[in-house]
């Protein structure tokens, strides 16, 4: 959600709001120099949600 503060411009940040819990910063553009590629934007919060669940083609290559 855009917000139009000099604090915040250029910011671009994902968070997951997590069932008794405070949300969580899955990704944030200036810390991580860039915009996520999905495959790890999704493995990042499948290792929130559900660690043990595969993701197929998208999952790590271990």
């Amino acid at each position: 959600m855009p917000l139009n503060a000099d604090d915040t411009a250029g910011r671009f940040r994902i968070w997951l709001n997590v069932e008794n819990g405070p949300p969580k910063l899955m990704w944030d553009r200036k810390v991580e120099g860039g915009f996520p590629e999905l495959k790890v934007l999704k493995q990042r919060i499948r290792d929130l949600v559900q660690p043990g669940m595969s993701l197929g083609h998208s999952d790590k290559k271990a």
